[in-house]
């Protein structure tokens, strides 16, 4: 079978913080291993704006989905707000203890 083509990595634009360490740069075979490390998913439940809350995620489990994606959180008050990240946080620990699992969180930013 052929290998599909793939971009070359590059560095990003984006800085570090001070006395934060340069992060290493992404390897493919990391991304492959850590993809099967959650079992292979075929069936991924896309993202969707208003549909990807912990009910309509265990029930796209129980149909077959393999992994499923949280609602959109903002990166910015993740990092910023106690709260926000308290209810993120106390969700995605709720969901596990329901199986709702493998889970990715789904980021998001205004700034560039």
């Amino acid at each position: 079978a052929a290998k599909a083509a793939f971009a070359p990595v590059t560095k990003s634009k984006h800085t570090t913080m001070p006395g934060q360490a340069e992060p290493s740069p992404p390897r493919r075979g990391d991304a492959w291993a850590w993809w099967r490390s959650m079992g292979e998913p075929k069936k991924v439940l896309a993202p969707m704006v208003g549909a990807s809350e912990r009910a309509f995620r265990l029930l796209s489990l129980e149909c077959g989905a393999q992994l499923c994606v949280t609602p959109m959180i903002h990166a910015r008050m993740f990092g910023s707000c106690p709260k926000v990240r308290a209810d993120v946080l106390r969700d995605v620990e709720a969901s596990a203890e329901l199986g709702d699992r493998p889970l990715l969180a789904q980021l998001c930013g205004d700034d560039a």
